[in-house]
């Protein structure tokens, strides 16, 4: 374990922020939260930290100054990185946003005909119910004819 806690490469978060800026992708941005913590375990952190205590969720890792740091729950770290990058993830996110508007808005302007063949099949359900309605009621009447007149 001493070994493995030694060869840990320390977390600069200057590099963090850079690759914030160039690697964060709108599949990790369309995540949420969830997906930018992935995108900091994955990209910039990748192999940089390990867990200690899995029941409690604690890692460890390493700072720019070789500094050790317990942290639970990854807290620190992911906190330390969102809030160093909220500019980015913000940018990031209303321009994901906008695209979503934008399709929605052409969505919408969109002038979508039913495709005729739909069309036609609904009218055959339909005629197929009624002629169906229309032969039990038809049936009803000529048992009530058949009892009423023996």
């Amino acid at each position: 374990m001493k070994d493995i806690i030694a060869s840990l490469q320390p977390i600069d978060f200057t590099k963090v922020k850079e690759e914030f800026e160039t690697k964060l992708s709108n599949n990790y941005i369309d995540k949420g939260i969830a997906g930018i913590a992935q995108f900091i375990c994955d990209v910039p952190c990748q192999n940089k930290f390990i867990t200690t205590d899995y029941g409690r969720k604690m890692i460890l890792f390493k700072t720019s100054e070789e500094q050790l740091v317990a942290d639970p729950k990854a807290s620190i770290l992911l906190n330390t990185a969102i809030k160093q990058n909220a500019d980015t993830i913000i940018d990031k996110a209303e321009d994901r946003y906008q695209y979503y508007i934008s399709q929605i808005r052409e969505a919408r302007e969109d002038d979508i005909e039913p495709d005729n063949i739909d069309v036609e099949k609904k009218n055959q359900i339909v005629t197929k119910i009624i002629s169906i309605v229309l032969l039990k009621e038809a049936k009803k009447q000529w048992l009530k004819l058949q009892i009423s007149n023996p």
